[in-house]
């Protein structure tokens, strides 16, 4: 009896990688290569990038000469899926902190009030988030001086590059995203459905899981 078995010959359709397994490869190296920076990086001068993009697009040089009208300097950021978030979460910090804007951080305060209420208010558990809005607001008090509790530069830059610190921060800047997500549903609704067939609010809990179990954890 004749027995026919499904197999390919080497090379063929079944040898071939899945596109899933492709990306995951990708991402892997990615993350590898991520590991390798700090999650804020130290200053540099704006020349470097002249240099790393010398030979790319005249238009891209062309903004980074506006850049240097009004900017000395960069600080990069590790490329983790949080990228954003921690830039923000240093640059802002890092600003108040150099010019001690004690009305800005009294507004701030305030904004987190209305931040907190509206995220219970849309059925968030404060336990959820207590804990990432304290770490948030204890590095939002240091940027003042003369407390005890008071930070300088080089301790603001040692705290936004420890993973705990700084991964508290972020989710607490997520979940303050979700709950504006959700809280404007209609006006992101065609951002969000427009990609895939998600509602608002699964976009709104995506977009905080991806802070704790994605390529930012």
């Amino acid at each position: 009896m004749n027995v026919t078995e499904n197999v390919t010959e080497p090379g063929g359709e079944q040898d071939r990688p899945r596109d899933d397994e492709i990306q995951a490869f990708h991402n892997r190296i990615r993350a590898a290569d991520a590991d390798k920076l700090e999650l804020v990086g130290d200053k540099e001068p704006l020349s470097v990038l002249e240099e790393e993009y010398k030979a790319g697009s005249p238009v891209f040089l062309a903004k980074l000469l506006i850049l240097k009208q009004s900017y000395g300097a960069i600080r990069r950021a590790r490329g983790d899926g949080n990228c954003f978030f921690r830039s923000f979460m240093f640059s802002y910090l890092e600003h108040l902190l150099v010019i001690q804007d004690e009305a800005e951080v009294a507004r701030m305060e305030k904004a987190i009030e209305i931040c907190k209420k509206t995220l219970i208010d849309l059925g968030q558990a404060e336990f959820t988030f207590e804990d990432y809005l304290a770490i948030f607001v204890e590095q939002l008090h240091g940027v003042i001086q003369g407390k005890e509790t008071s930070t300088s530069l080089e301790t603001l830059v040692e705290r936004c590059r420890d993973q705990y610190v700084s991964n508290c921060v972020v989710m607490f800047f997520r979940f303050v995203t979700s709950g504006e997500i959700r809280r404007r549903s209609e006006f992101f609704e065609p951002f969000i459905q427009g990609m895939s067939n998600m509602s608002v609010v699964q976009g709104a809990v995506l977009s905080v899981m991806c802070g704790a179990y994605g390529r930012g954890k």
